[in-house]
């Protein structure tokens, strides 16, 4: 029942531009000391780097609604102003982590026999894995995005170690789609004051979600969750169109062939429930994915949006060069939908050639 098809197989590892070795898979990496002197640690709080158990789960250290300092997600869930965790009334971002996996290419061919785009959250390990099936997805003009290299928890990392997920992700995205990504998604969303500070120096957007459907459970010996109530969560969560105040950003997975054939079976409740559905760039008005899209160097996506005071200067072709209810069956939303610390906003973007100027770095430091 669960069977997709086709699957990605590994690859070896392509090389690493400008002479360098990639770090070790599922490992957080050592940063280069250039993307380290470009994070000015000044202005990066003192939060503390949280305790992990035995297991690798992070230690509550001590945080409560009312002594939570450094708005931490995973222990209260406070965002802040510039957090992205919904889109507008009536639109709906599709979003999808931890790929490129096996089952991936059977959601690309999916997702592209329903021209629709979608949101790919990407763990650099996998990319290093699996270059073609990352391809796929970006020449399907999916959104590429940053998802960390070892999927750690990044609030139990070091600043160095954090700019070392980013920037190393971002490097082997790069390396294989010659795009460098503006959003990112921490692991379990774990996110604290400190990680934001990092993120905004790394000219990275972040990105939460309002509706999780917990997908990345399924095929575990370890949990008892049936991959039915994915479809179950949909059917009521497709509903809100009509009576919820704002839009939603689900939270899915390419982990296993169960999670891509739910989310297969899911997708038609929102087209027929009538949801604008889009990348998260798209539902913010944002025609900017990547790097390259700013300096000039690469076109605009197909189908994104127009850029506020002038066309884009050249579409891209086709495959260019690249909050709601409880949900059913006991699986309820993510409690970001009811609890905040901060009212969460679409924050406004730079100008554009202030913007440019401070991601020049980027580009020149992944080149290396």
């Amino acid at each position: 029942m669960y069977s997709v098809s086709p699957h990605a197989t590994a690859q070896p590892a392509i090389a690493c531009p400008g002479g360098c070795t990639w770090p070790a898979l599922d490992k957080p990496p050592t940063p280069l000391p250039e993307w380290v002197a470009a994070v000015d640690m000044s202005k990066v709080p003192t939060a503390p780097v949280i305790q992990v158990d035995a297991s690798g789960n992070p230690i509550n250290p001590g945080y409560t609604a009312a002594s939570d300092t450094y708005c931490s997600w995973s222990y209260t869930q406070c965002f802040r102003a510039t957090d992205i965790y919904q889109c507008p009334k009536g639109v709906w971002g599709l979003t999808y982590d931890d790929g490129p996996q096996p089952p991936s290419p059977a959601l690309y061919n999916f997702l592209k026999s329903q021209n629709q785009r979608a949101t790919h959250f990407v763990i650099g390990s996998r990319a290093l894995e699996y270059p073609d099936a990352l391809r796929q997805a970006y020449q399907n003009g999916g959104q590429i995005a940053v998802h960390t290299w070892s999927h750690s928890w990044l609030t139990t990392q070091t600043n160095e170690q954090i700019i070392g997920e980013i920037m190393w992700t971002a490097k082997v995205i790069q390396a294989i789609t010659g795009v460098t990504p503006l959003y990112m998604r921490p692991p379990h969303g774990d996110l604290d004051d400190r990680v934001r500070a990092i993120m905004k120096q790394l000219n990275m957007k972040v990105v939460q979600w309002n509706y999780d459907t917990n997908d990345w459970m399924t095929g575990s010996p370890t949990y008892n969750f049936q991959p039915e109530w994915i479809y179950q969560n949909f059917t009521v969560w497709a509903k809100t169109i009509s009576t919820a105040t704002v839009g939603s950003i689900s939270l899915e997975h390419e982990l296993s062939d169960e999670s891509v054939y739910e989310a297969m079976k899911s997708y038609p409740l929102l087209t027929a429930a009538g949801w604008k559905i889009m990348p998260v760039a798209d539902c913010l008005n944002d025609p900017y994915y990547y790097v390259e899209q700013l300096n000039g160097s690469l076109p605009i996506v197909s189908g994104a949006p127009t850029p506020t005071g002038g066309a884009p200067s050249n579409a891209a072709a086709s495959g260019a060069s690249a909050t709601g209810t409880a949900a059913a069956a006991g699986v309820s939303n993510s409690p970001s939908n009811t609890t905040t610390k901060a009212s969460a906003a679409v924050p406004r973007s730079a100008s554009l050639a202030a913007t440019v100027a401070a991601l020049s770095f980027v580009v020149a430091a992944l080149a290396l």
